[in-house]
């Protein structure tokens, strides 16, 4: 695969990931994989109470969040048990990232699970105020040009912005201090628990 289109169907994957956990739907992984160099990438997503007789209603679900002109299409789409030993694994070197941006896996790793290569997502869905404090942390320090995050609040609005710090807040608990995305100029102090989710304007791994 084109490694631009690869990058695009990541940041396309991580949109439906989204989407899919505003509408309620929880995924316990979601990778995409190959199980040879030669092989097509498929956007694998490890879900609770997954069967054969209910993946028809699933998969259904899943196809309703997809957006217009997404670069994920249907036959790209795996859904699995969470129980699966790749979706175990999965979630296990997940655990030992910390951040808000997929990363890569190599054969290394995958092999007794029967892939070859992953680009596996950070979790998605509510985030505990450290989970969130260990992602803005994560962006702060990478090296490069910054980029914007999104930060999704408990009651649904987003505020999108450069994390500059994070500090004790006068009433408790700490807060992520913002530059405005558009004019770098000050921007929002939001307390880390009531963001709910994490997402970097860039996906790139």
């Amino acid at each position: 695969m084109d490694p631009e289109l690869l990058v695009t169907r990541i940041e396309d994957g991580a949109r439906l990931l989204h989407a899919l956990a505003r509408a309620g739907m929880s995924v316990t992984a979601a990778y995409w994989a190959r199980r040879g160099a030669d092989s097509s990438w498929h956007l694998h997503l490890a879900v609770p109470g997954y069967s054969s007789a209910a993946y028809p209603r699933l998969f259904g679900e899943i196809l309703a969040q997809l957006s217009e002109g997404s670069e994920v299409k249907s036959p790209q789409l795996a859904i699995t048990d969470e129980a699966a030993d790749e979706a175990v694994l999965a979630i296990k070197l997940r655990e030992q990232k910390s951040g808000s941006r997929p990363f890569h896996v190599g054969p290394k790793l995958l092999r007794p699970v029967g892939l070859y290569e992953a680009v596996i997502y950070p979790k998605v869905g509510k985030m505990s105020a450290d989970e969130v404090g260990l992602a803005l942390a994560h962006e702060m320090n990478r090296t490069g040009d910054p980029h914007p995050v999104t930060l999704t609040l408990a009651d649904g609005a987003e505020v999108r912005g450069y994390p500059l710090a994070i500090r004790k807040s006068a009433v408790g608990g700490a807060m992520v201090e913002l530059a405005d995305a558009d004019t770098k100029g000050k921007g929002a102090d939001v307390p880390l628990d009531r963001i709910f989710s994490v997402v970097p304007d860039s996906l790139t791994p």
